[in-house]
């Protein structure tokens, strides 16, 4: 394992700011609307990747505006230079429709799980080449995890989390801790 150098402490806090300030706009009602079939794709995707369990989902925590706004400001380097064939901003959109095809919405969940599971292993395959899927995975994954349902229903919310213990002993089914959470409220 690595140490942790200045360079990864301070992306790691700048892309906490960034997923603050989006959470804010869309508090705001600001966020950035794409196309109404790409909005609804968008959010079929993000409750097939973060259900609704016995914590709320992605749906339910708001997650595609965040996406959807992410891409209209850049967050993960989306609207960076069309390099290798990357699609920009809300073009993440219509190339996850076109990955997806275009009956995807109409199918049964089954078979849009199979289909997003093909999309997802050939993304994080070993070698395999730079995939739009893995920046639209890690937006879902940011917007989920920094909103106050991610943050303190999903994760553990701990303020203070105590003494530093390197030998915990963790039983199955223990959540992990979070204690970034930012404190929107999305009411």
């Amino acid at each position: 394992m690595s140490a942790v150098d200045r360079r990864s402490v301070l992306g790691g806090s700048a892309s906490l700011v960034a997923a603050s300030l989006l959470w804010s706009d869309i508090a705001r009602g600001a966020a950035a609307v794409p196309p109404a079939a790409s909005l609804r794709l968008l959010t079929r995707v993000c409750d097939l990747v973060i259900p609704r369990t016995s914590a709320p989902g992605a749906v339910d925590a708001k997650v595609p505006g965040f996406v959807a706004l992410a891409l209209k400001h850049g967050l993960e380097g989306t609207l960076g230079p069309k390099a290798l064939g990357a699609p920009v901003g809300n073009d993440y959109l219509g190339w996850l429709g076109s990955a997806l095809g275009k009956d995807f919405m109409a199918q049964p969940p089954r078979v849009q799980t199979a289909r997003l599971t093909q999309i997802d292993a050939a993304a994080y395959a070993p070698n395999a080449a730079p995939s739009p899927w893995r920046t639209l995975k890690a937006l879902i994954l940011i917007g989920y995890f920094t909103s106050e349902a991610g943050a303190t229903k999903a994760l553990r919310y701990v303020p203070l989390p105590g003494r530093f213990d390197p030998d915990l002993q963790l039983k199955p089914g223990t959540k992990s801790i979070s204690n970034d959470w930012t404190a929107v409220d999305f009411g």
